[in-house]
């Protein structure tokens, strides 16, 4: 690009490699035309007179997280949801929990996530607080993958046990 400063503040440069349906990503041009794989494919489509494409793109990451339900998975709170252009999406479980997001009736993209409604969110609690069994049910910002939640997790962390909803990586 010949001209960066005139970018918005924040933008994330990326390069892709995209041929027969498969698309590599790097952050650099040189990291991506250095991957084997796209050597490879890049040969291929010569040799074949086929065509690819290697495209650079800027992206604004995500910097406001809607307020989400983090409930027992065991629940389906979409059951208790009466509203004529809004439903829960369900996004993530791990563990014994589920992240259900709040959004337009149809839609199936995270980006159009919305803040879960304070009403309908006492409305699922209400419903969860009479259950013989106490569950987790709480309304905050998208805690992200893992579904950890550092009131809960960071004392069990501390204690050498691993939190409900941690992904656990094994090394070799």
């Amino acid at each position: 690009m010949s001209h960066p400063e005139i970018l918005p503040a924040g933008l994330k440069c990326r390069w892709s490699f995209e041929y027969n349906g498969h698309t590599s990503f790097a952050d650099s041009l040189e990291e991506l035309l250095d991957r084997p794989l796209v050597k490879e494919e890049i040969t291929e489509a010569t040799e074949n007179g086929r065509g690819y494409e290697i495209a650079q793109t800027f992206t604004k990451p995500r910097t406001d997280w809607p307020m989400v339900l983090i409930i027992d998975r065991s629940i389906d709170p979409t059951r208790w949801i009466d509203h004529p252009t809004h439903t829960l999406h369900w996004t993530d479980s791990s563990g014994s929990r589920s992240v259900w997001w709040w959004g337009r009736q149809g839609s199936d993209s995270y980006e159009d996530a919305e803040s879960l409604p304070v009403e309908v969110f006492e409305k699922i609690a209400a419903r969860v607080a009479k259950r013989k069994r106490p569950v987790l049910c709480m309304r905050r910002e998208d805690p992200g993958l893992g579904i950890f939640i550092p009131e809960i997790d960071l004392p069990v962390a501390e204690a050498g046990g691993i939190p409900d909803g941690v992904l656990v990586l094994k090394t070799t």
